[in-house]
C-alpha cells in the first residue's frame, strides 16, 4: 500500500515566468525490491520481492521563463531523501540525492533555432546499496518552414561521451559486490516533423452551429 502527500505552490509573473515548488513525502509498505545472494559457490542471483519499506521525502523546483525575445529556458530541481527498511532481511538504507535539467531554446532568423538540454543526477539510493551518478545532454538545430508546418532537426547526444560508465555498490551481511556498466550513449540524429490539419476553436464551431440552425428556421 502506498500513501502520498503533496503541497504545491505556483506562481506565474506577469512577464509570463512560471514557478512551481512542491514537497512531498511518499511511502510504500511492502514495496519490490531488487534484492541479491550469493550462494557458497560463489554465484550472485538477483530477484525482486516484496520485503521492503520504502519512503521518500523531498521538495521539487521547476521553472520557465523567457528572456528577451529569442530565449526560452525551462528547468529545475529535485532534492530528497530516500529510506529503505526490510526488517526481514535486516537490512536499511538511506541517503540525500539529488538532480537538476535544464533546456534552452533560442531563435534565430530564418525560422532557424538552437535547442540545448542537459540533467544530471547524483544516483539513486536502493535497498542494498547505491548507484553512482548519471548525467545527459544533447545539442540541437531546428529549421522550420512552409508556415512552420513542417520542421527539419539534427541533433546530437553525450557528443564528448563515450562510454558512459556507472558503478553499482552491493553490500549485505554476507557479501560486498561492484558492478561496473558501460551504456554508449552518444548518437546522432535528423529528425523530420509535419504538422496535419489545423487547431479550430470549439467556441467558433458552435457561432457557426447555432447561425446556420437560425438561418433554416426562417
Amino acid at each position: 500500500m502506498a500513501h502520498l502527500a503533496e503541497l504545491a505552490y505556483s506562481v506565474t509573473t506577469e512577464n509570463g515566468t512560471y514557478v512551481n515548488l512542491n514537497l512531498y513525502r511518499r511511502q510504500t509498505a511492502n514495496s519490490i525490491e531488487d534484492v541479491r545472494t550469493v550462494d557458497n559457490a560463489g554465484v550472485s542471483t538477483t530477484m525482486r520481492q516484496n520485503v521492503a519499506r520504502n519512503e521518500r521525502t523531498g521538495l521539487n523546483l521547476n521553472a520557465a521563463g523567457e528572456f528577451g525575445r529569442n530565449l526560452k529556458v525551462n528547468g529545475g530541481g529535485e532534492l530528497y531523501y530516500a529510506h529503505f527498511n526490510s526488517p526481514s532481511l535486516g537490512i536499511k538504507n538511506s541517503g540525500w540525492l539529488w538532480q537538476v535539467n535544464l533546456n534552452m531554446a533560442y531563435e534565430l532568423p530564418r525560422n532557424y533555432s538552437i535547442q540545448a538540454n542537459g540533467m544530471y543526477s547524483t544516483g539513486w539510493i536502493l535497498l542494498q546499496g547505491r548507484n553512482s551518478a548519471w548525467y545527459d545532454y544533447s545539442l540541437a538545430v531546428r529549421k522550420e518552414f512552409w508556415d512552420k508546418k513542417g520542421s527539419l532537426i539534427l541533433g546530437v547526444n553525450n557528443p564528448f561521451t563515450y562510454p558512459f560508465r556507472q558503478k553499482e555498490n552491493t553490500q549485505s551481511n554476507t557479501f560486498r559486490a561492484q558492478t561496473s556498466n558501460q551504456y554508449f550513449t552518444r548518437s546522432v540524429k535528423l529528425t523530420f516533423s509535419w504538422q496535419f490539419g489545423q487547431l479550430r476553436n470549439s467556441s467558433e464551431e458552435e457561432v457557426k452551429k447555432i447561425t446556420h440552425d437560425d438561418a433554416r428556421s426562417k
